[in-house]
């Protein structure tokens, strides 16, 4: 492939990148750290303006990349684009449906037709979730209150809640011995 430099990319909107354009960029990244990746974007025909909607569990799963890829994907990312006005969230924090992937298959069974309440806030505290669903099992409500949680804030937005158990109902759950990127990253503080 062709050379082409940041100043390069900059000529032309992202969202209109060909797949083999976005596969050059990858290619470019950090002097080839993202090159791998190349042919399988072509492959998959990723253009510009899917390569802005990839999220943290696709580059995974999908794709392959390792958790320090993705964050290099994110950061380079972020140097050619304008940051996507109204997003609730950052590209560096993951989704409720991120979030819903690292349960396991036991417990997402356990969610998968848990209802929403027709009439609630737009957060709740701890108590007020365990209040809403007594009959689900403590340690599967801290979890999820752990995973929901933004910035030791107390409270869960009930929207997130919404798309967290829309996601156990699409998404199958991890098996007990599946690698989860999401626990590695709390737990390498922690050793």
């Amino acid at each position: 492939m062709m050379d082409i430099y940041e100043d390069d990319f900059q000529e032309k909107e992202a969202t209109e990148w060909t797949p083999e354009e976005v596969a050059e960029w990858l290619s470019n990244v950090r002097g080839g750290e993202l090159e791998r990746y190349a042919e399988r974007f072509i492959k998959e025909n990723v253009n510009g303006d899917l390569l802005l909607v990839l999220n943290k569990r696709e580059l995974n799963k999908k794709y392959r990349m390792k958790k320090d890829e993705i964050e290099v994907f994110f950061e380079e990312l972020e140097k050619i684009t304008d940051e996507i006005e109204g997003s609730e969230f950052s590209m560096y924090e993951d989704s409720p449906e991120d979030l819903a992937t690292s349960m396991l298959e036991k417990e997402v069974e356990l969610l998968e037709n848990v209802p929403m309440p027709d009439d609630h806030d737009d957060y709740w505290s701890f108590s007020q979730f365990r209040e809403h669903y007594p009959d689900l099992p403590k340690v599967i409500i801290v979890k999820i209150f752990c995973l929901l949680e933004r910035e030791r804030s107390g409270v869960i937005s009930i929207e997130e809640l919404r798309r967290f158990f829309q996601a156990c109902s699409d998404e199958p759950g991890m098996l007990p011995d599946e690698e989860c990127e999401l626990y590695n990253a709390m737990h390498w503080p922690l050793v």
